[in-house]
């Protein structure tokens, strides 16, 4: 951890206006198995209140402030640019590690050659708070299967520098930067492995209508982004539009769900939340839906932008 002259691990975790969890996000952190680490925590909230949190609880991690507001993957690409470490962990300050996380993580690395996804497990054990996890985190639970992965989230995601460095980094203005970001590091020939054991538990602090506007909203990045790292024709976007108005996804959307809580050992959670999960589900597709209506028959070329160049790959 920090007084580690050259960690292995960096530790990176950005804040917004963070005080209700960032404190049990650091003691978490604090208390791991795997010591070859330095956390750096990269705050761009309006006041100093959280940055002068993190520096009286925990003055042994590396705080940064930003007077200007970051998005969260822009606070990421801060915290590399000031990482030691050759490994480069990103967290949300509203997860808490079990404390072999980071220990599995750098193992499942070393053993995979990959980039590791983690599990996130959810920290309330109200019916709501499961099923908000669930309509968000389904593809990531604790107690499913380890194994290939096409996205891994923030909340646990390891990526060694060579890699972060070759597709320069997050995408600072999306929302749903952690999907290109993976989209762009298997096009260079890094695999994703998900490690169902390295967990860390996120604390949900939302409601249902901000749930709804969320889950819209990262729709409609979703579809921008298929739109435009993609290149699809006007022919495949008026498909998918088909298929989701039909309904035909909305069931196999709420189908995937169902059978990852199965397979984790979670099925009365998932059969007590299903409406909420419906929902949420719902708000997703309709946000989709409205991107690929906007576009109508207009073609698309992939965008050179996102897409990593190809003296990068792996």
């Amino acid at each position: 951890m920090v007084g580690v002259s050259e960690p292995r691990v960096s530790v990176i975790v950005p804040s917004y206006d963070s005080d209700a969890t960032i404190a049990t996000c650091l003691d978490c952190l604090e208390r791991q198995v795997y010591r070859d680490y330095e956390v750096i925590v990269v705050d761009s909230s309006p006041t100093s209140r959280c940055f002068e949190l993190v520096r009286r609880h925990s003055p042994w991690v590396r705080a940064v402030r930003s007077e200007r507001r970051l998005l969260p993957h822009a606070a990421r690409n801060l915290g590399a640019e000031l990482a030691r470490g050759e490994l480069l962990v990103h967290a949300d300050p509203d997860v808490y590690a079990k404390p072999d996380w980071l220990a599995r993580m750098v193992a499942a690395h070393d053993l995979h050659g990959a980039v590791i996804a983690g599990a996130v497990g959810c920290h309330g054990s109200a019916w709501f708070d499961w099923a908000v996890h669930l309509s968000k985190y389904d593809s990531w639970l604790p107690g499913g299967r380890s194994g290939r992965a096409e996205i891994a989230c923030t909340a646990g995601l390891l990526c060694p520098r060579v890699a972060h460095d070759a597709v320069g980094g997050f995408r600072e203005q999306w929302w749903i930067g952690d999907t290109l970001f993976s989209w762009q590091v298997a096009d260079l020939g890094y695999g994703i492995f998900l490690d169902a054991d390295a967990v860390v538990d996120h604390h949900h602090v939302i409601g249902l209508s901000a749930l709804l506007r969320e889950r819209f909203h990262r729709g409609r990045e979703f579809a921008r982004l298929r739109v435009e790292y993609h290149g699809w024709t006007s022919a495949r976007r008026l498909a998918v539009l088909g298929a989701t108005v039909l309904p035909i996804r909305l069931p196999k959307l709420v189908a995937r769900v169902v059978l990852h809580a199965l397979r984790a050992g979670m099925a009365v959670r998932c059969l007590v939340g299903l409406p909420v999960i419906v929902a949420a589900q719902s708000s997703w597709l309709i946000g989709e839906a409205t991107v690929y209506l906007a576009a109508g028959g207009r073609a698309s070329e992939p965008s050179s932008g996102l897409r990593p160049s190809a003296d990068s790959r792996a």
